[in-house]
């Protein structure tokens, strides 16, 4: 009964409600519980293997300076830098076992998520009332539905796949912001200002994309399925061609098809200005802690293996983050 409810109480329309990024990744994430609680732990398990193998090399060369400037006795130094690398060689191969099997276990369980997901979008539909079927705007958020879970890289599932990603980059930030702490705390503050900035771009990308692009695309959907099942089944094939209506169709399709290309135009303008917003921020947090790197590096405050051990985290940092995904956020 609460559809009939809401549609009563509601001025427009009735089973549409406006979620952001949290409430969105809540839900999410409450399914993947739901259905495969062991995901969760294989996400994590591929997020702190992932993050820690961006640095596990530079860590280890660390080390190696440091044998190599004791200055110790050729034979003994041979042996330690053997033990090191048989150590460093199983610690990676650990971590790389990790995050395959965490790679090769995951994929199909946010599948399987997704699957049931779609056997509620179902039952959600079977349950409404045939009146309420007949409505466009009820049509457009059962077609906005269907593409939230139909496909592996969008909507639900490309969420799954995404928050993967952010917990690595997540994790791969703050072991930087660690590291950066032995250059100069300030810079710290300047890397979370240009990251709240760019991340309060991208939730309005993220808005706008969804309201300008993602909602109104749905009567474009339905438009096209329409025009592709009248224009290619049999089922009106005799009326086509005894009313003449080739062309009459074909020019419809095309308004269509010209539609929904004009929405996906913006769709693509919106993530490059969000891109070269991500590229100048990147370019600027670099050049922030490049130069005081350097700088510490000149005035003896900063020893080689700190410097090295630094320089790497930084190079992991930026290999790990700023990435931002196109669309995935389509509920």
């Amino acid at each position: 009964m609460w559809l009939e409810d809401e549609y009563k109480e509601s001025k427009d329309n009735p089973l549409h409600k406006e979620f952001g990024i949290w409430s969105n990744t809540r839900y999410i994430i409450g399914k993947m519980i739901k259905y495969k609680p062991d995901v969760v732990a294989l996400v994590l398990l591929g997020m702190v293997c992932s993050s820690v193998l961006s640095y596990f090399w530079g860590i280890f060369s660390k080390y190696v300076i440091d044998i190599i400037q004791m200055g110790l006795p050729e034979k003994e130094a041979m042996e330690r830098l053997v033990k090191l690398i048989f150590a460093a060689g199983f610690i990676a191969c650990l971590l790389n076992i990790g995050s395959v099997l965490s790679d090769c276990l995951v994929w199909y369980r946010f599948i399987y998520v997704r699957m049931h997901m779609i056997t509620e979008r179902i039952a959600r539909v079977l349950s409404l009332k045939y009146e309420l079927i007949e409505r466009p705007d009820v049509l457009d958020v059962a077609e906005r539905a269907a593409q939230a879970t139909g496909g592996n890289m969008n909507g639900v599932e490309g969420m799954m796949r995404y928050m993967q990603q952010l917990l690595t980059s997540l994790f791969t930030v703050v072991v930087t912001f660690v590291a950066v702490m032995v250059l100069d705390f300030r810079l710290i503050l300047a890397l979370i200002v240009l990251c709240v900035i760019q991340f309060l771009y991208y939730r309005k990308i993220v808005e706008k994309d969804k309201q300008k692009v993602w909602d109104k695309l749905s009567g474009s959907w339905r438009k096209t399925d329409y025009m592709e099942r009248v224009t290619q089944y049999c089922d009106h094939a005799k009326e086509i061609r005894l009313f003449n209506l080739s062309e009459f169709l074909s020019k419809k399709q095309e308004e269509t098809y010209l539609d929904k290309e004009g929405k996906m135009d913006l769709h693509h303008e919106l993530w490059f200005k969000n891109s070269f917003v991500t590229q100048i921020a990147n370019v600027v947090i670099k050049a922030l802690i490049y130069a005081v790197l350097f700088f510490c590096s000149i005035y003896k405050r900063l020893v080689c293996r700190k410097f090295h051990i630094v320089f790497v985290s930084i190079n992991g940092f930026f290999s790990g983050t700023f990435k931002s995904p196109a669309a995935l956020w389509r509920l």
